[in-house]
């Protein structure tokens, strides 16, 4: 009779435990019952206290079925942090690298103000020059002007052809004019040859 009881705790077990722990551990819950089962000499006393043995092994395996349960909750959440740890990683990434095209931009720009910059000195530097000569030819003008404004020696229209043809000679011999090269009919040294 003890044997029977023991086969139908043992199928009791089976049943209970299918549910609750993988089939691994109810393989081991039922060889540990067979050998207490065996190992007694009287079976009732430890029919009675096989099912305390299996309630504490079955609270055992409901907290690790519970630790299980909040270590993988625990590691999904890891996981999710994880990806919104990445994402923010590469979302800053992208702004780091735009900050970088923003500073070469920048560098060029600045580049370029400063090539601007001394063509303008250059620019004003020209503009006071010109300023300067433009100042110089006011006055010259200026002097010139006055000098224009000065009486000029008029010839009377009075004068006969020959009064006037008179003082073109005399101005022309004031300031005689003689050509660049020889004299016509004059002979040079070459033509000349050398004589003795």
């Amino acid at each position: 009779m003890a044997r029977k009881r023991l086969g139908d705790l043992l199928r009791e077990e089976a049943t209970k435990t299918e549910t609750a722990q993988p089939a691994a551990k109810t393989i081991e819950v039922a060889a540990a019952v067979v050998q207490e089962a065996s190992s007694t000499s009287s079976p009732p006393q430890s029919a009675g206290k096989t099912p305390a043995k299996e309630d504490a092994q079955a609270s055992d395996a409901g907290h690790d079925a519970a630790v299980n349960a909040q270590l993988q909750a625990d590691l999904e959440q890891a996981r999710q942090n994880e990806a919104a740890l990445q994402q923010q990683v590469t979302n800053l990434q992208e702004k780091l690298a735009q900050a970088q095209q923003q500073v070469q931009s920048l560098q060029q720009a600045v580049k370029q103000l400063e090539g601007l910059k001394a063509e303008l000195d250059q620019a004003k530097a020209t503009a006071l020059q010109l300023a300067e000569t433009n100042a110089s030819l006011m006055k010259d003008l200026e002097g010139l002007r006055q000098v224009s404004r000065t009486p000029v020696e008029v010839y009377p229209t009075s004068l006969s052809p020959q009064e006037m043809m008179r003082r073109q000679q005399a101005a022309s011999l004031a300031h005689p004019m003689f050509p660049a090269g020889s004299m016509p009919g004059q002979l040079s040294n070459q033509d000349l040859g050398w004589v003795d």
